[in-house]
This record gives C-alpha cells, structure tokens and sequence, in this order.
C-alpha cells in the first residue's frame, strides 16, 4: 500500500489540481448578487463645493460571479449635477437606472441604496455693503 501510495502521488495531485481548476472556472459562471460600492461623482458650479463629503452610495448588482468579480478592478459609477440654485442643500434622488456599468459586463443594478441623498453646499458669500460713516 505504502509503494502503491509513493509512485501514485502525481497524479493524485494532478487530479486535485484539474479538479480544483473545474470547479473555480464553473462557480465563476454561476448566478450571484452583492452589494458593490459605487464611485459617486457630483458636477458642481465652479463657485460651489462641498459642505461635507457625500454620503457614500451601494448598489445591489446581479449577474455572473465573474462578472461581480471584475467590478473590484473597475467599480460602477453614477454622475449628478447640481443645479439647484441658491440653496444650501439639495436632495438627490438616485435610482437604479443611473449607474453606469463598465463596458462589456452583463451584470444588471436591482437597487441602490441610499435612494435618497441629501448634499450641503458651500456657497460664496455675498460681498457686505460698505458702510460710510
């Protein structure tokens, strides 16, 4: 058994190797979803910035694994303008359809989360009168 066992190993090896490698090239097609950051991008007026950082935002992807695998390299993103003039915050309602897969994924966006975001702005300050005594 023991003789039988030395002169076996390599294709024992061999085996566990094809069959480890079957196995990772079937899981990567089978169906999954998991939330996945998104890059979220505002355009803003030159004159206005950021109060404080957005809120950061997920969506819900479905497709192949492998698919969800090579969003870590390039991850999804969702642009926005602002527009709303002269107030300090704007609500930003986001929806599904608004982010944008990277080419050639055939992966779908079921949700996103949050649906609704609210973004401070710093606005400059009108200069003050000037006072003449």
């Amino acid at each position: 058994m023991k003789r039988r066992l030395r002169t076996e190993w390599p294709r024992a090896l061999v085996a566990l190797a094809l069959a480890t490698g079957l196995w990772l090239v079937v899981s990567a097609e089978e169906p999954d979803s998991r939330w996945v950051n998104v890059r979220f991008s505002l355009s803003l007026d030159p004159d206005v910035s950021l109060a404080e950082p957005a809120a950061p935002v997920q969506a819900l992807i479905a497709g192949k694994r492998r698919d969800l695998y090579n969003l870590i390299a390039s991850p999804p993103s969702m642009r926005r303008a602002v527009t709303d003039e002269g107030s300090d915050s704007v609500r930003l309602e986001l929806r599904a359809q608004d982010v944008d897969l990277p080419a050639g994924s055939d992966a779908v966006v079921r949700d996103i989360r949050p649906r609704l975001l609210l973004v401070t702005l710093r606005r400059p300050t009108a200069p003050d009168s000037v006072r003449k005594p």
